[in-house]
């Protein structure tokens, strides 16, 4: 039986959110193995070869989406590597964005500048420390807007960078913690209820974000209202055509059901942005957090359901022994991930989308 006050109400949505084709099941009975949102849930894939869209259906009714982040991760602040290895990211990671960004490093030592070049070099480190503020490079450093920004830890980093930042997210758990960071512009809601002024923002980011919305394209057009002529629109969304989305079918991290509403291919999520109104556009894929993907789509394909209390002992033996298997497979994976998408640019777990809104020409 499912508690009243945490069962989820549905509505139909059978059809492609962006073509109308009616669609096929991909997956059913799916459970929500990552936070315990009671339910069973199942995505449909659009037919269409030139669309191929994957959606939840049925779908969590608009006022029933608080239930979905009771437990979310964004809840807490996330700072969690010991002081020494933290000081040392930090060095290489403000060396990679002075290289690669323009960003201006405190460091003077022309030596270590010179190894952050080098280190530049390697496309999986640099996205990795690139993708720590979005991509966006420092000669557009102005006002940027944070869509669903968490926890505002990425906030936190722009602003330290010199961005005006700004920040909206739905949950009001996460807002308390975005709002503990100094120097952040925190509203809560969706974005379309906060109704920023026409071309208010250099530059807006969505992360992880988009897939989390019932109605994407409405969003992406507010986006471009808001966003000044010739300002960036960045984007990171997970990629149903990855290497890891195959590997690992209905066990795939990136499905997170009931969560994820709506999951993109680099084709549709292309159409999709220029739907909204955007122009010139780059879209290419990532490997940088491929190794946590496959790690958590194992635990999630190893996990027994919350319901098994068999064997209590048993299970808890098996459970530490995966999680130490997971944590050796840990480099081998990041690693074959990495050829991987050497070998196939699309197959990344995650797609970056770049595009920017058109500067309209004044008489």
């Amino acid at each position: 039986m499912i508690d009243g006050e945490r069962e989820v109400k549905v509505s139909s949505k059978p059809n492609c959110y962006f073509c109308g084709t009616r669609g096929e099941i991909l997956y059913e009975e799916l459970e929500d193995k990552l936070f315990g949102v009671p339910g069973k849930w199942t995505l449909k894939r659009c037919p269409d070869m030139d669309c191929g869209l994957i959606w939840l259906d049925p779908m969590p009714l608009a006022d029933q989406i608080p239930k979905l982040y009771v437990k979310y991760y964004t809840h807490e602040h996330s700072d969690s590597l010991p002081g020494f290895l933290m000081r040392i990211y930090e060095c290489v990671r403000k060396g990679i964005l002075t290289t690669s960004l323009g960003y201006k490093d405190a460091t003077k030592s022309a030596a270590w500048r010179a190894v952050c070049s080098l280190l530049s070099h390697n496309s999986f480190l640099r996205d990795r420390m690139c993708g720590t503020v979005m991509w966006l490079d420092a000669s557009h450093c102005g006002r940027v807007l944070e869509v669903g920004c968490g926890d505002g830890k990425m906030l936190e980093r722009l602003h330290k960078l010199g961005w005006n930042t700004v920040g909206v997210e739905p949950d009001p758990n996460a807002v308390h913690v975005a709002q503990s960071r100094a120097g952040l512009d925190i509203h809560q809601g969706s974005l379309e209820q906060i109704e920023f002024p026409c071309e208010s923002f250099d530059a807006i980011i969505m992360h992880h974000v988009i897939e989390h919305l019932a109605d994407p394209i409405r969003t992406l057009q507010e986006c471009c209202r808001i966003l000044k002529g010739g300002g960036q629109l960045c984007l990171v969304t997970p990629n149903t055509a990855s290497s890891g989305a195959k590997r690992y079918g209905s066990n795939w991290y990136h499905l997170d059901p009931p969560r994820h509403l709506y999951l993109f291919s680099p084709a549709n999520l292309q159409v999709a942005v220029a739907k909204a109104g955007f122009g010139p556009l780059s879209i290419r894929t990532l490997s940088r957090c491929s190794a946590q993907s496959w790690s958590n789509s194992d635990w999630i394909r190893q996990r027994l359901t919350s319901y098994d209390v068999k064997d209590g002992h048993q299970r808890l033996l098996r459970q530490e022994v995966a999680k130490a298997l997971r944590i050796l497979k840990y480099p081998i994976n990041q690693f074959m991930a990495n050829i991987l998408l050497l070998l196939n640019p699309k197959s990344g777990d995650e797609i970056l989308c770049i595009a920017k809104k058109v500067e309209l020409r004044r008489a």
